[in-house]
C-alpha cells in the first residue's frame, strides 16, 4: 500500500541520510513504525499490569511526629443519611 506524507526540508534530508544505511526510505519508515508500535504495545501492557511502586515509596517509614489521620475524625460532622435530601 502506498501513502504520501509531507515533510519539511530538514526532516527529508535527515530521512535520506539515515535511509542510505537501511535499504531506502520505505524500509526505514517501516522499521521505525514497527519499532514505535512495539514500544506502544509494551507500554500498554505495562499500564494494564500496573507498575510497581517506586522503591522510595516502598521504603517510606512514615513521619514519626505526624498524628494519625484517624485522630482528627472526631472533629468531622457526622454524615447525613441521605446526601440528596
Amino acid at each position: 500500500m502506498k501513502i504520501t506524507i509531507d515533510l519539511d526540508e530538514i526532516t527529508l534530508i535527515r530521512l535520506d541520510r539515515a535511509a542510505k544505511d537501511c535499504g531506502g526510505r520505505d524500509m526505514l519508515i517501516r522499521r521505525a513504525l514497527n519499532h514505535w508500535f512495539t514500544r506502544m504495545e509494551q507500554k500498554t501492557r505495562e499500564e494494564q499490569r500496573g507498575k510497581p511502586w517506586p522503591q522510595d515509596v516502598l521504603a517510606f517509614k512514615g513521619i514519626p511526629d505526624l498524628l494519625p489521620l484517624e485522630s482528627r475524625r472526631e472533629e468531622l460532622p457526622a454524615p447525613i443519611d441521605d446526601p440528596f435530601a
